[in-house]
């Protein structure tokens, strides 16, 4: 599926920026010179309960007055899974088409939302001469929350709220304390 329709799904691809629909969200196309790709990823564009998050991101990334966007239709599977189940044939052919969308672009700074996108696109692309900042959302929002670009209601959450740490944004990166701190505001 990832090698023929560039998600592990084998959605169409013209399906990946459908979340948008609604929402004030810009392609990299559209905002030439934006500060930040948002990297959607794949469980992003097509899982339903994603697409709600991702979509509550972008509020967030649009509340903190930030130049940002995506990639939309143009977007590709990152190839973690591809990488991990030890197909390096498409895993290197999706990363080096990546890394060429990602300079047409002119990215310099990653926001992703997956943690295995955020893994592959910070450590494993490097392999291939692409090293820009990569910055997982939990702890860009942590960071704007510090920075007071954005307000969060204290009162918000009621009941109990469960942390899960993923082996990808925990154990191999080491980032537990900025969603943490985001339930703590």
């Amino acid at each position: 599926n990832t090698e023929q329709r560039s998600n592990p799904w084998g959605i169409a691809p013209t399906d990946r920026a459908k979340w948008t629909q609604d929402l004030a969200v810009k392609t990299l196309a559209d905002n030439p010179g934006a500060e930040y790709l948002f990297y959607v990823g794949c469980a992003g564009s097509f899982d339903s309960r994603n697409r709600q998050v991702v979509a509550a991101l972008t509020t967030i990334l649009n509340a903190a007055n930030l130049s940002w966007g995506i990639l939309g239709t143009e977007e590709k599977c990152c190839g973690d899974s591809l990488r991990r189940l030890g197909n390096e044939y498409v895993f290197d052919k999706l990363a080096s088409e990546n890394i060429a969308l990602f300079k047409k672009h002119g990215v310099k700074k990653i926001i992703t939302y997956c943690p295995h996108c955020f893994t592959t696109l910070k450590n494993d692309y490097k392999q291939f001469g692409f090293d820009v900042e990569v910055i997982h959302h939990t702890t860009f929002i942590n960071d704007l929350i510090k920075a007071g670009r954005i307000k969060v209601d204290a009162n918000a959450l009621t009941g109990k709220t469960v942390v899960h740490d993923s082996c990808y944004l925990g154990r191999y990166n080491e980032i537990y304390e900025a969603p943490r701190s985001i339930v703590k505001a």
